[in-house]
């Protein structure tokens, strides 16, 4: 059983960098802070030439939707995509802070 809302995933592939980052290109957009989104693409963030920063794109408020964080490596003959999964920081401090309340009541 997982304690923390976190997970740490490594992909190996035999695509190239300049190919992974053209594949997670067409997934991702620029992220936008208007009020009225209109997304075309499935995810929004930032994709650099060796690491990227995304979330989901959804129509409506989530605040557990995880942060994506990784980074793309050349290892040998492969290339290595390090992928980690992570709740919003404020969102993982409150519910920390949730939890100690209510075991706190608990006890008293």
């Amino acid at each position: 059983m997982k304690y923390l809302p976190f997970e740490r995933i490594i992909y190996r592939t035999n695509l190239s960098q300049q190919e992974i980052i053209k594949r997670l290109s067409d997934f991702v957009e620029p992220k936008k802070f208007s009020f009225g989104r209109n997304y075309i693409k499935d995810y929004e963030g930032s994709v650099d030439t060796d690491s990227f920063d995304i979330s989901r794109v959804i129509n409506y408020r989530n605040s557990f939707l995880p942060q994506i964080y990784g980074t793309i490596q050349k290892n040998n003959d492969r290339t290595e995509i390090q992928v980690t999964m992570s709740l919003n920081g404020f969102v993982f401090l409150f519910t920390i802070a949730w939890c100690l309340m209510a075991s706190s009541f608990l006890l008293y």
